[in-house]
């Protein structure tokens, strides 16, 4: 599912040039892929509790293989990419957060962490293969970095077919899927470290979604790089994500699980200050390598935070909220990054990320209860 967003970020810029759109414009390329998110993963997480996840899993990832390949085979405007675009973000919306479900069905206590950390890890390896195969192919032409998207559907039919339905979501059938049955689930979240996970979910999308999009730009404005190197460039932090990620087991046994998680937004942090000030692709190799370090140990911690403080009938329901909570951040960010760059110039867009990266940071230090 990765692939909506890294496959199509290094071909940004291409985009925008191909359309002559500016920042803000083209950031809606990612920000209608994600808003579905906002809406219906809570919805689809309440009903997938109730009805199972296969479902929902398989045809959201059929509509997202659909929907991802029109680009390759249809004369689009730029309008008519974004609302296809947005139908993509409605598959998007009921595949990927029934993954991490399906997860905390399957597994608990640090078997289920190992799990994130495996999904994580297969994310990010094809988080450094899509940047760079988009890159690849946009050489034939932008729309060409849309065929991959073809991979989704026989996948789709693969889950229909084999995946085993959680018993406990497919039993829940005596709860009411009306919208007192979706506010019981918000119950959950009135913890205020659970919330705090929640919040800081956001600001990590926030900032990878606001690196995926504006790196891009900087590399090819500034630097004059071709999008296949744009591509690796993406890839890089992509697969030392997906190399951290698999450490994230061993790091939570030996430091618990605030000092790692502080440490990965610090790494966030020191990655967007340094980024727009950086004149040598090298220096900006080892930001990525730092960034996809901190990325890494985030995305697992995070749901396993999750997953282990929530029951498992209001397990789909809590990380689909968590999901949206995820698409209001990669929704906001293309666009208020943009505005950003457009009146205050590239310098304040990444430092921007810098300061909401601290946020985080400071509550968990600050907290004196830890868990």
């Amino acid at each position: 599912m990765g692939m909506g967003v890294n496959m199509v970020a290094p071909i940004i810029p291409e985009i925008m040039s191909f359309f002559k759109v500016n920042e803000v414009r083209v950031g809606l390329i990612m920000s209608l892929f994600t808003l579905p998110t906002i809406i219906l993963s809570p919805i689809i997480g309440s009903l997938a509790d109730r009805y199972g996840r296969k479902i929902f899993l398989a045809g959201g990832m059929l509509l997202y293989g659909i929907s991802g390949t029109l680009p390759v085979f249809l004369n689009f405007s730029f309008n008519s990419l974004l609302v296809n675009r947005a139908i993509q973000g409605i598959g998007f919306a009921a595949a990927m957060p029934l993954t991490v479900a399906v997860l905390g069905d399957l597994y608990d206590g640090s078997k289920e962490v190992a799990a994130q950390g495996i999904r994580a890890f297969f994310m990010g390896a094809g988080g450094f293969l899509f940047p760079l195969l988009g890159g690849t192919l946009a050489v034939l032409g932008w729309n060409y970095s849309f065929l991959p998207f073809l991979l989704a559907i026989p996948f789709a039919f693969f889950i229909w077919r084999y995946l085993s339905e959680s018993t406990e979501s497919s039993n829940n059938k005596n709860s009411i899927t009306t919208l007192k049955f979706f506010l019981e689930k918000l119950k959950v979240i009135k913890d205020s470290y659970i919330l705090m996970v929640l919040i800081s979910s956001l600001i990590r999308f926030f900032l990878s979604i606001g690196i995926m999009v504006y790196l891009p730009i900087l590399l090819v404005n500034r630097l004059t790089v071709n999008l296949a190197l744009v591509g690796f460039i993406l890839g890089v932090m992509q697969f030392f994500k997906s190399f951290a990620s698999l450490q994230v087991g061993n790091i939570v046994s030996r430091w618990g699980l605030n000092i790692p998680f502080i440490f990965g937004f610090f790494l966030y942090g020191l990655g967007s200050f340094i980024l727009p000030v950086s004149s040598s692709i090298t220096l900006i190799f080892i930001l990525m390598i730092i960034m996809g370090i901190g990325d890494g140990i985030l995305a697992p911690l995070q749901k396993s935070l999750i997953t282990q403080n929530v029951s498992a009938q209001n397990r789909a329901a809590i990380v689909s909220i968590n999901a949206s909570l995820q698409g209001i951040g990669r929704t906001i960010s293309p666009i208020i990054l943009g505005i950003i760059m457009v009146n205050y110039g590239l310098y304040w867009a990444f430092w921007s990320m810098t300061i909401i990266a601290t946020i985080p940071m400071t509550y968990f230090i600050l907290k004196k209860k830890y868990k």
